[in-house]
């Protein structure tokens, strides 16, 4: 007769017990009554992995309240926690969301709540040390992890975590920084996979296979961007018409700047404003940047066309 196995322990469970007491505190287990409160209030049956959480504790912070995962009484909607700026929520399947609120955007951070929490302690162990204190791992300014420690932290969530759309992204725009180009379009299209309507993935593609100089792979890709999602459509489609422009495909950039006028009919004028401002405070590469895109919509702004031409010398 075979043995039969336990299950596997999640790696944050072993992880937990070996900081420093104050690092993180939490609840005691959730009692009966308030599981069932929450699930009468809320008007649906807790998800079994936020159940199970739930049933070790009633709440808990993390890393110094870096990170902050309700109790049974402070559940709303599908909401389970806060990171930072942002909520933490789960959704039908059990995936865990964070939702952006200043930038109104939701993006699927792991495939499971205790995936999640696998990469969050495998992040984190590069930055805090077992007493709580940060390591040696930011740049000069003291504000910035530095760019091989980002890069490592993301490799390490991709690892315990690799069903995550949002782990992916990241490492890909980190690997695209580091000139692996290669290597960051694999993690990117492996984005979209588990993410369809990961619109951020499609547009980071965009612009890595421009930079490849695969132009009609660029566009195609701005334009699954704007499929993802329709309300920054004028965006993607503003940088389809840029990389349309480059290849000399004049008739595809005609109809994509016409596109965006009738979807945004300032866009043009905004991002020149916003360029001519960028250039005024001393950051011609993103100047340039905006200046591009008001171009691509009005290729006939004289006034685009000369701050453009400033921002490059300058950059």
């Amino acid at each position: 007769m075979s043995r039969r196995t336990r299950p596997r322990q999640p790696l944050w469970q072993q992880q937990l017990l070996e900081y420093a007491e104050g690092v993180h505190r939490l609840a005691l287990p959730a009692t009966r009554e308030a599981l069932a409160s929450a699930e009468t209030r809320l008007g649906r049956p807790l998800h079994p992995s936020h159940r199970a959480w739930l049933e070790r504790h009633d709440g808990a912070t993390l890393f110094h309240d870096a990170y902050r995962i309700f109790g049974c009484a402070e559940l709303v909607d599908d909401r389970f926690g806060e990171e930072g700026e942002s909520d933490l929520a789960l959704d039908a399947g059990g995936r865990v969301l964070r939702v952006e609120i200043g930038a109104q955007e939701t993006l699927v951070a792991g495939s499971s709540l205790d995936r999640w929490l696998d990469a969050l302690f495998a992040r984190e162990a590069l930055a805090y040390d077992r007493d709580g204190e940060f390591r040696d791992v930011f740049e000069d300014d003291g504000l910035e992890l530095r760019p091989e420690v980002m890069r490592k932290r993301e490799e390490r969530a991709v690892r315990c975590d690799p069903e995550s759309p949002a782990a992916r992204f990241e490492l890909g725009r980190l690997l695209a920084r580091d000139g692996r180009l290669g290597s960051a379009e694999a993690e990117l299209v492996r984005a979209t996979e588990l993410d369809p309507t990961f619109k951020w993935a499609y547009f980071e593609l965009g612009r890595l296979r421009r930079r490849a100089g695969r132009n009609v792979e660029a566009i195609e890709s701005f334009m699954a961007a704007a499929t993802a999602d329709p309300s920054d459509g004028p965006l993607f489609y503003a940088w389809a018409a840029r990389v349309a422009e480059e290849r000399g495909d004049r008739a595809l950039a005609a109809r994509l700047r016409a596109r965006v006028r009738l979807l945004d009919a300032g866009f043009a004028q905004r991002h020149k404003d916003v360029g001519k401002k960028l250039l005024e405070e001393g950051d011609p590469r993103a100047a340039a940047d905006m200046l591009s895109l008001a171009l691509a919509v009005d290729h006939h702004d004289g006034e685009a066309r000369e701050l453009l031409s400033k921002a490059r010398a300058s950059s």
